[in-house]
């Protein structure tokens, strides 16, 4: 797959596409390759594979290829709306530096299989792409619960900005797998 110009927020971004050119694809991967020895890079962008749209999660290694990639599995009617088709079951893990990660975007994060597959792999944490707001169990309980259930820690990041009326806050959450809150 290709990456292709598209727009978030109100701002271009890039997302694989088959009918992209090499230079968009030598452009995404060569941002990845430059930055700094042992940094990995998560990135949720749209993707295209055989005609069919997914909202996908791509983790890219410190060489600036792919190491990782989820494509979500439970979608909301807003995804529905811009086409992006149901993925198969997923759970991949990559190693991170020693540590093993899980791969999830929004809802999919709320999947009994999911947890259970990621559990059952023994991961250390898991890479999660938000696009909503903050849940009001967060702000309540003053933790996020379904990091226990992952059984590993929750490195979380939400889009920022606006669209179709909606505000992204592009927040941003670590969650260990035991903290209870204050």
């Amino acid at each position: 797959t290709r990456p292709s110009r598209a727009t978030s927020c109100g701002r271009p971004w890039y997302a694989p596409d088959a009918a992209a050119d090499r230079h968009e694809q030598a452009t995404l991967t060569s941002v990845a390759a430059v930055l700094p020895r042992r940094v990995y890079l998560a990135i949720g962008l749209l993707e295209t594979d055989n005609a069919r749209r997914y909202n996908s999660l791509f983790v890219f290694g410190p060489d600036g290829r792919i190491v990782a990639r989820h494509r979500k599995m439970l979608l909301h009617s807003f995804d529905e709306r811009s086409g992006t088709a149901v993925a198969e079951p997923n759970a991949q893990v990559v190693d991170v530096e020693g540590f093993r990660c899980g791969l999830s975007i929004c809802a999919d994060a709320n999947s009994r299989w999911l947890m259970a597959q990621y559990r059952a792999k023994a991961i250390d944490a898991l890479i999660y792409s938000v696009t909503s707001h903050v849940p009001p169990t967060v702000r309540w309980l003053k933790y996020w619960p379904m990091s226990r259930r992952f059984g590993g820690w929750v490195l979380a990041a939400n889009r920022y900005g606006q669209e179709d009326g909606e505000s992204y806050p592009g927040t941003a959450f670590v969650a260990g797998p035991n903290y209870r809150g204050n």
